[in-house]
């Protein structure tokens, strides 16, 4: 999914299955660079990225996290929002923000096929709900 302003990646290292990002286009490394406009977007992409993952994995809630600054446990120097669909019982919290913010627990990477399953899934149901949106090529997802 994408917008004037901020598009969606499947994380390829997911937390929990559909932990997508929504990353503004213009280059910032911080929250607090972004425009009122950017935050909007990524707001909106954010809630409509959230009724796909619920309807593609069942979710019943979704954490936002920005990991804002290297005390945060930013890794990439580009804000992004990482939406994280979830389920009762699926993880507890302890684990999810020890998994994200200090990498405690491995995540493993999803291998092409089911990537590449995962994100048809997203595209079609985006697609439906969203054709607002562009959706990207899933080739796009695969560098």
């Amino acid at each position: 999914m994408e917008s004037e302003k901020a598009f969606v990646i499947y994380n390829i290292k997911p937390v929990l299955p559909g932990h997508s990002l929504v990353i503004p286009k213009r280059h910032v490394e911080t929250w607090e660079e972004l425009t009122t406009s950017e935050i909007t977007e990524i707001g909106l992409l954010s809630q409509a990225l959230y009724r796909v993952l619920r309807e593609a994995f069942g979710s019943e809630g979704y954490n936002l996290v920005v990991q804002d600054g290297e005390g945060t446990g930013q890794t990439v120097d580009h804000v992004h929002m990482h939406v994280i669909p979830r389920k009762n019982r699926d993880m507890s919290n302890f684990k999810l923000y020890a998994t994200i913010f200090y990498g405690l627990f491995k995540r493993k990477i999803l291998k092409p096929k089911e990537l590449i399953s995962n994100v048809s899934k997203l595209k079609i149901i985006s697609s439906r709900l969203y054709p607002e949106y562009v959706v990207a090529s899933i080739k796009n997802t695969i560098k």
